[in-house]
């Protein structure tokens, strides 16, 4: 172990077909005192490793018998990571080259518990790249409650103190949890840092729905609504963003009436002339296969 060692946690349920594309690229990008960890959230039939191809480097496997969801799955790997630092990477995403290695340099520079390094990302539809994005960094509090811009599910690299100070994932949101997590990071001082690196792919999500973004909604309001430190403008901010991500699951259901509704209160808690509420891309692009090489 040494001291930029990093646990790579993967959540996984019921994703056979891709873990697999997942844990290489990961073996690929790690040195030596670095570990993966897969944790099979209650997979149908168990997730099974080829340990032989994926190098020499320590892998653990490990299952809940019960599904926990994205936020108790990523508690459970927290538990068993034994590294300074935690990476993050979706099972049905992928790194590419150069990826931990540039966000390593990051750490060497700046060893502060409080810095998440993020990365730039191409985003796949069926395998087929559809735009790439490179985020903006952040140390203003309020940002982060106007929004979770850099995909942390897959580009996040954060010291293991981090949670220790923070806490983990609320396991009681089914989405969003995420965006409430870098709430309470943010509240604690921390600041985002972006490696100058496309540096992983990312599989457009499945579509959220929308009793489940309601009910995240209400338990993220309930939970900071009385936090007398903030800030009337990030209350704001918050409910606008809360609200454009109803008004997103309620569209993607094809209920045309409530996201309107929704997106109509996002622009009264923030009067703005785009959807976003930040110019959240440094560099954002839509491409064919060959201009995302």
């Amino acid at each position: 172990m040494t001291e930029d060692s990093i646990s790579v946690i993967i959540p996984t349920f019921n994703r056979h077909s891709t873990i697999m594309n997942a844990v290489r690229s990961a073996s690929d990008e790690l040195q030596v005192g670095d570990e993966i960890i897969i944790v099979d959230d209650a997979s149908a039939p168990p997730i099974s490793i080829d340990v032989t191809n994926v190098g020499k480097l320590p892998l653990q496997l490990v299952r809940s018998e019960t599904n926990l969801g994205a936020a108790g799955a990523r508690n459970l790997g927290l538990a068993h990571a034994r590294n300074k630092f935690v990476a993050f990477l979706d099972s049905d995403d992928r790194w590419l080259p150069g990826k931990l290695h540039t966000q390593r340099q990051l750490l060497k520079a700046g060893d502060e518990c409080l810095v998440a390094i993020g990365c730039g990302w191409r985003e796949t539809v069926n395998n087929q790249p559809i735009r790439s994005r490179m985020p903006v960094a952040s140390r203003e509090r309020a940002d982060f409650f106007a929004g979770c811009w850099f995909a942390p599910g897959s580009t996040l690299l954060v010291s293991a103190e981090a949670f220790r100070r923070v806490g983990g994932f609320d396991e009681n949101l089914q989405r969003l949890e995420d965006y409430e997590w870098f709430l309470r990071f943010a509240l604690a001082g921390g600041r985002l840092v972006i490696a100058e690196v496309l540096g992983a792919e990312i599989a457009h999500g499945t579509n959220a729905r929308p009793l489940a973004v309601d009910a995240a909604v209400e338990l993220i309001s309930m939970k900071f609504a009385t936090l007398q430190q903030l800030e009337k403008h990030e209350r704001q901010s918050a409910l606008a963003y809360l609200n454009l991500e109803r008004a997103r699951a309620y569209l993607n259901a094809g209920m045309w009436g409530r996201a309107a509704l929704m997106l109509g209160r996002s622009f009264y808690h923030c009067p703005r002339t785009r959807i976003p509420l930040r110019n959240w891309w440094r560099h954002e692009r839509l491409c064919r296969f060959i201009e995302c090489q």
